[in-house]
């Protein structure tokens, strides 16, 4: 099954679960005229056809089969997964940095070991 690109979710009047796509907006329903689907309901992002298109798709019935009981869920559960999503991708991006940080610095005392080996050695090699 295809999946929306953001993970969020949203009620609609009726209380059934609405998908947000990549750009974190409720998706806008479609109905197919394909013969393969011919009537079938899908999900795509708002923006589709007009340049700032995410490609989330997600076909109705399968995402509401996720879900159970017509497509009702615990909205709250779906909130907390995009929330703890979003806190991990900062602190992966915090540490990421922190590792970069830490690569520049240790490139710093390498070249200074490297810098006083010759310096050893020069001054054995002179000694000598």
């Amino acid at each position: 099954m295809s999946q929306p690109n953001c993970s969020t979710s949203s009620l609609s009047s009726n209380g059934r679960v609405i998908p947000k796509c990549g750009h974190n907006v409720s998706m806008k329903l479609f109905v197919s005229k394909s013969v393969a689907n011919p009537g079938r309901k899908y999900w795509k992002c708002k923006f589709w056809g007009k340049g700032d298109d995410c490609n989330a798709f997600v076909w109705d019935d399968e995402f509401y089969d996720d879900f159970g009981d017509n497509g009702h869920s615990d909205v709250v559960s779906v909130e907390l997964m995009s929330k703890l999503e979003r806190d991990i991708a900062l602190k992966m991006e915090a540490m990421e940095k922190k590792m970069d940080e830490l690569k520049k610095k240790l490139n710093y005392v390498l070249v200074g070991f490297i810098c006083l080996l010759v310096h050893f050695l020069l001054s054995s090699c002179k000694n000598s």
